[in-house]
């Protein structure tokens, strides 16, 4: 016996429609198909002859043996009400499947934040499994678990998605993610910030850590073999700022962000282009959610939302003025629901903007004044505050900028400048503006006031975490290292310092500089990661330094010596100075051979002619066959003129008056061409004189030039000799006109080196492990083992040795 409603059309549209029903009920991102198991086939209804509402209807039961047609009926048109349950559930008549049934978790990310804390809300609502994770565990998310279903379908995990590690812990057996982590979630926290002013600031802003960070978190999903990621991005990544006359899409991008100019938005459009380079070739799916301003409720904790906080910030009275503002709007719990329909809907593809209207600042005020929040904190009226400062700001770095402009006018601006800086809200205005390289440059200022005043007001943008760190970022520990130590300027920096030696003490903020390391070249310059890895070398206790090896130190610190820049070389110098151990003196000894023995010039008879250019030098054969072996495998024919065009014929000269008497008179004027004619000439007892000679006479000036010579000449001990000074002498060496025109030679691999070797074998050990590039360098001098045993060179090889000895001995001189 069958219970249940009467069905008012015909059998064909009942037929059509269950199959319909048994199709798409039976579709489910569960198993990604069709459920093929046959169902039980329910006894249709006879259609009766009378379909009038007004008309009470009987279904007639019909005989068992008379064959009738049988139909599905779809149980959504049923009312179920006037059924018996256990009769309806005894029937099973469709197994369900929807996307609410899943028996794999949906992975969540950062459900204590202001919109996956929505998110969750609304799976749990639909009979999803959600699994999220948090930062810290001891967070509290106890509303969480308040939410429908949450004690039985709500697994928290404890993850900081920082490492690969992380990212696989979070995803791992989940077939369907919904990652909020740009910015929230994948920002390092700063607990004490958080405390003093929660919600305020966002070190997520930065690009250094979110791109890497993206990057472990796609290729996890990748690796867990994750089917569908739900990304939030921001339609912040579409563009940086739009005009009456613009026009955004799905394939709009910002282009116009950068380090100096809204780099929060320039971290989202990063992260998300890593994450659609990342899938590219994947066949996982990826869907991106661009919300504008998020505001409403929060479900999760009481820290108010960004977006929320431009309201809060109106009623409170913290805007003292009016600003032309237009933002995005987009209700919190909107953007939820769509995280879910894209998660859901498998037709769902690319990128979708989600907002709900864009409004005004001054509309917002006037909203707020319409429902009984006018008054004095309403900026309803133009005053003297936030509209002055953000004109004078940009005006008064200008003036400090130009240097056209009298003393005077910079010491007025910097003065002002410093005072702005003692309101907080000031310190992002300034340095989104550009003012930091600004000031960077009046604390090396010829005026004490001008430079003291900036130092203040760095000082002051130290004093918070963000702006700390786009110091640092920006090479504010270089520049501070660079000043006259003792000054008044100097002491304010110290202050400086101290401050961001505090910030390094915790551990996020180490883990995010870290991260900073590790971001390709191409998306980092090589500035950017040498003034992360100075102030990691200058900041970090020397027992920690050792940490820094598998950061890629070691690279870095090449990368820089190789670059074209001086700023990178200036970087890398203080550096090096600062960590190699005061120890290092390592002691260079020439031993300097004699000749078999000595010979006078003029009892001796002449039977030989050397002609160097114009000029004739006699001697004798058997003398000089005697005292080296070169010459005596030159003078073992019978010829009598042999001509040398080398070396110069002050030079010869002195190398045979060398071969006969054991003396010379080395200057420096003549000991770079005296050194290439004995190596040349294979003459070791004059190559080690000018070797001990050369020794004392390296200065920063001139230490690259013989170090070229040298290595040129295989004058190792003189080698050693310069690399031991350039390395102890760094700060000086690098900023000479020698290193300028020699650093892409082998002396910068051969003072990493050094280094390395002066710090321990754990350094050692990773150098040796390194494959670097070949070097680029100056054409090299030909190499003595390589000579002729005739000693004849071609005319090419003797004018690129004349040009490039008479540079270095310039040099040298």
């Amino acid at each position: 016996m069958l219970f249940g409603p009467q069905v008012v059309d015909d059998t064909a549209a009942a037929t059509s429609q269950t199959k319909k029903a048994v199709l798409n009920s039976s579709m489910s991102i569960d198993d990604g198909g069709t459920d093929k198991k046959k169902k039980k086939r329910p006894k249709a209804v006879k259609k009766t002859a009378d379909y009038s509402v007004a008309t009470s209807t009987t279904i007639k039961r019909e005989k068992s043996k008379k064959k009738v047609s049988r139909t599905h009926v779809n149980p959504s048109n049923a009312d179920l009400s006037c059924m018996y349950p256990t009769v309806w559930k005894g029937l099973k008549y469709l197994r369900k499947t929807t996307t609410g049934c899943l028996h794999k978790p949906v992975c969540v990310t950062g459900v204590d934040g202001f919109l996956a804390a929505w998110i969750v809300e609304k799976l749990l609502v639909k009979g999803y499994k959600v699994r999220g994770t948090v930062q810290n565990k001891n967070d509290d998310i106890s509303k969480l678990y308040e939410l429908p279903s949450a004690k039985k379908h709500l697994t928290i995990v404890e993850t900081s998605l920082l490492t690969a590690q992380s990212c696989d812990l979070a995803v791992d057996g989940c077939d369907f993610v919904i990652h909020t982590g740009t910015p929230t979630s994948c920002s390092v926290r700063d607990p004490y910030s958080e405390n003093q002013e929660p919600g305020v600031y966002s070190i997520s802003s930065r690009v250094h850590c979110i791109v890497p960070m993206m990057n472990n978190f796609i290729t996890a999903c990748v690796r867990a073999k994750v089917k569908r990621v739900v990304l939030t991005s921001s339609i912040a990544a579409m563009a940086d700022s739009v005009t009456a006359q613009s026009t955004i899409t799905d394939l709009s991008w910002n282009v116009t962000s950068s380090l100096d100019r809204n780099p929060h938005f320039l971290s989202l459009k990063l992260a998300e282009e890593a994450a659609w380079q990342l899938v590219k070739n994947e066949s996982m799916e990826l869907v991106t959610i661009n919300p504008g301003m998020l505001i409403g409720p929060s479900l999760c904790n009481s820290k108010i939302s960004p977006g929320t906080q431009v309201i809060y910030d109106l009623i409170v009275g913290h805007y003292s003025a009016l600003v032309d503002l237009n933002f995005a709007m987009t209700d919190v719990r909107d953007c939820a629901a769509a995280h879910v329909l894209a998660l859901e809907h498998m037709d769902a593809r690319g990128r979708y903007i989600c907002v709900n209207r864009t409004v005004w600042l001054r509309e917002i005020v006037q909203i707020l004044s319409k429902n009984g929040n006018s008054g004095r904190a309403l900026p309803v009226q133009q005053r003297f505050c936030d509209g002055c400062v953000m004109s004078a700001i940009p005006a008064l770095l200008s003036g400090l900028a130009d240097a056209r402009r009298d003393v005077a006018v910079h010491c007025k601006a910097v003065v002002v400048l410093e005072t702005l800086m003692e309101n907080h809200r000031n310190h992002e205005l300034l340095a989104r503006g550009g003012g930091i390289p600004i000031l960077l440059t009046a604390l090396h200022s010829t005026d004490g006031i001008v430079a003291v005043k900036a130092a203040g007001t760095l000082h002051k943008l130290s004093q918070r975490l963000p702006t700390a760190l786009q110091l640092i970022l920006e090479g504010t520990v270089l520049h501070m290292l660079q000043m006259e130590e003792g000054s008044a300027a100097w002491r304010v920096c110290l202050l400086t310092l101290k401050n961001f030696w505090g910030y390094v003490a915790r551990r996020e903020f180490k883990t995010m500089l870290f991260a900073s390391l590790r971001v390709a070249p191409d998306t980092a310059s090589g500035a950017f990661r040498g003034n992360v890895m100075l102030s990691l070398v200058h900041l970090l206790d020397p027992a920690d330094w050792p940490k820094l090896i598998p950061e890629g130190l070691i690279g870095i610190l090449l990368e820089l010596l190789h670059d074209d820049s001086e700023y990178s070389h200036r970087i890398v110098a203080h550096a090096i100075k600062h960590m190699l151990p005061s120890s290092y003196h390592p002691k260079i000894d020439v031993v300097v051979p004699s000749l078999r023995e000595t010979y006078d010039r003029d009892k001796e008879t002449i039977d030989v002619w050397f002609a160097v250019g114009a000029h004739k030098i006699a001697a004798n054969r058997v003398v000089l066959s005697v005292q080296n072996p070169y010459f005596k495998r030159l003078l073992g024919s019978l010829q009598k003129d042999i001509e040398v065009s080398d070396v110069s014929n002050h030079t010869f000269s002195l190398l045979i008056h060398f071969l006969y008497t054991e003396e010379v008179a080395i200057d420096l004027h003549n000991a770079v061409d005296l050194l290439v004619a004995s190596a040349l000439y294979r003459v070791p007892e004059l190559q080690k004189r000018v070797e001990r000679f050369l020794v004392d006479e390296i200065s920063a000036q001139n230490a690259m030039a013989i170090w070229v010579v040298a290595d040129q000449c295989h004058a190792t001990d003189l080698v050693d000799a310069c690399v031991s000074f350039i390395l102890r002498s760094i700060c000086a060496v690098v900023i000479t006109e020698g290193f300028r025109d020699h650093h892409l030679t082998a002396v910068t691999t051969d003072v990493v080196e050094a280094l390395c070797d002066a710090m321990g074998p754990p350094w050692s050990v990773h150098f040796n492990g390194l494959s670097p590039k070949a070097l680029r360098g100056l054409p090299a001098l030909a190499d003595i083992e390589s000579l002729p045993e005739d000693g004849k060179f071609t005319q090419d090889v003797q004018s690129e040795r004349s040009s490039v000895t008479d540079d270095l001995a310039e040099c040298v001189c």
